[in-house]
């Protein structure tokens, strides 16, 4: 008679700071859990994808708001509180993708590198936006800054 062996697979994940473990003996359970991952990263994507295009469309409304005579200053309070709002709900989603398709081992590795891009793009974003500023206006920000989110929403 065969012996009959059964595999127990575990995975761990965090929710609201805790980390849970979860274990299963049968392979549906662990192509479930996969699956699962794999909808929530996709899930995911398409929101990113979403708030991208409202980022987009923010900065083509500031764009032609920068190229009329007299330029609204309140539009452009307006679209910094629609983009401080849109990028609010977009982080923890951004956030929420790094343990679900990075090995745990090399999790903390990717946390560091995440956290070192985002301190970089918050001093070097503001300095080159302000020499651009100095050489060719802001509409040429706005416009530059639109390209690389339509860039962005489309990778």
């Amino acid at each position: 008679m065969g012996r009959s062996t059964t595999t127990r697979s575990c995975w761990s994940t965090r929710r609201s700071g805790r980390r849970s473990h979860t274990c299963a003996t049968s392979r549906s359970a662990v192509e479930t859990h996969l699956a699962g991952s794999a909808l929530t990263v996709a899930l995911l994507f398409i929101w990113k994808q979403f708030t991208e295009a409202v980022f987009a469309g923010l900065l083509i409304l500031l764009l032609f708001n920068s190229l009329t005579d007299n330029p609204a200053v309140w539009a452009i309070y307006v679209m910094t509180v629609l983009f401080v709002v849109v990028g609010g709900l977009q982080r923890p989603s951004l956030d929420a993708v790094l343990p679900r398709i990075v090995p745990p081992d090399d999790l903390a590795s990717a946390g560091a590198v995440q956290s070192m891009a985002r301190s970089i793009s918050n001093v070097a974003g503001p300095a080159v936006g302000g020499v651009i500023i100095s050489v060719a206006g802001v509409s040429w920000v706005y416009a530059l800054d639109l390209i690389t989110f339509v860039v962005s929403a489309s990778l």
